[in-house]
C-alpha cells in the first residue's frame, strides 16, 4: 500500500495568525531546531502596546483615586466623631440649662429671684435647646457624608477592578502579536516573510499559516490499504516500509492504528 510519511499527529503543529498586522520579525528559518516556548516571530504591535500603556495609566489613576477616597472616608469618620461629641456636649449643656430654668420658674413664682435673672435662665435654656438641634443636624449631615464617602470609595475600587480586567484583555491582545514554538522540534514550513500582512481566522476560515513545527523523533506512515487486504492487517503487526528517498533501505515499523471508515476514491 502507498502512503505518506509524516510525524505523529500530536508531534506536529501549524501556527496561524492570531491578529491582523504586518510581520515585523522572523527569528528562525525553515529547518531550524527549536524548543517549546522559543520566540519565533513577531507581528506589528504598535496599537496593542499603546492600548496597554494607556490602560496601565488608567489603572494607576483609579488606584490613586482609591487612596483619595479612603482619605475622604477617614475624614468623614473623624467629622462624625466630632459631631457626636458636639451633640453630647450640647445635650449636657441643655440638661444643665433646663434644670436651671425649671428651678428658676419655681424661684420666680416664690419671688426669690429677680425677673431679669429668670429671663437670663430662659435665654440660656433656649440657646442650649437650639444648640442641641443644631448638633443633631450636624450629626445627621456627618452620617450622610460618611455614607457618601464610603460609596465613592467602593465605586473607586470597582473602577480599579474594571480597569484591571480591561488591561488583562489588552495585554492578551498584545500577547497575540508574539509567536512562540508550541513544541520541541524542527521548523518544517515557513511560508511567510517579513513585511507580509497576515489575518486571523474568522468564523469557519482559519487564519494565515505562519509556520509549522514538527517533532521528527517518531515518524508514522499513513497508507491506504485496499479493502480486500484490510482483514489481514492487525494492530501491532510488523511492517516493512520503503521510502523513495532511500531506495535501497527497508525501515521496520508496526501497525499502531487501523481506520474504521473507507476512504472515497475522490
Amino acid at each position: 500500500a502507498n502512503g505518506e510519511v509524516k510525524p505523529v499527529e500530536q508531534n506536529q503543529a501549524n501556527v496561524n495568525a492570531n491578529s491582523y498586522g504586518k510581520i515585523t520579525e522572523i527569528l528562525v528559518k525553515e529547518g531550524d531546531h527549536v524548543t517549546k516556548g522559543q520566540l519565533l516571530m513577531r507581528t506589528e504591535d504598535v496599537q496593542q502596546s499603546a492600548n496597554v500603556e494607556a490602560q496601565q495609566a488608567a489603572v494607576k489613576t483609579a488606584q490613586a483615586d482609591i487612596s483619595a477616597q479612603e482619605a475622604n472616608v477617614q475624614s468623614a469618620e473623624a467629622a462624625l466623631r466630632t459631631a457626636q461629641a458636639d451633640l453630647a456636649q450640647s445635650q449636657a449643656k441643655f440638661k444643665q440649662a433646663s434644670d436651671d430654668f425649671n428651678r428658676g420658674q419655681q424661684l420666680l413664682k416664690d419671688k426669690l429671684i429677680a425677673r431679669q435673672v429668670f429671663d437670663q435662665r430662659l435665654s440660656d435654656f433656649e440657646v442650649a435647646k437650639a444648640n442641641v438641634q443644631s448638633a443633631q443636624a450636624r450629626l445627621g449631615q456627618a452620617k450622610a457624608q460618611l455614607q457618601q464617602a464610603i460609596y465613592n470609595r467602593d465605586m473607586a475600587k470597582a473602577r480599579v477592578g474594571q480597569n484591571q480586567a480591561q488591561l488583562l484583555g489588552l495585554q492578551n491582545a498584545l500577547a497575540q502579536t508574539v509567536y512562540n514554538s508550541p513544541l520541541d522540534g524542527i521548523v518544517t514550513s515557513l511560508p511567510v516573510h517579513v513585511g507580509e500582512n497576515v489575518v486571523p481566522g474568522i468564523q469557519n476560515a482559519v487564519g494565515s499559516l505562519l509556520y509549522q513545527v514538527s517533532n521528527l523523533s517518531i515518524m508514522t506512515v499513513e497508507v491506504k490499504v485496499d479493502e480486500t487486504d484490510i482483514p489481514n492487517v492487525k494492530l501491532g503487526q510488523t511492517a516493512d516500509v520503503l521510502i523513495d528517498a532511500y531506495p535501497n533501505k527497508t525501515f521496520k515499523g508496526h501497525v499502531t492504528q487501523i481506520g474504521e471508515s473507507a476512504v472515497g476514491r475522490t
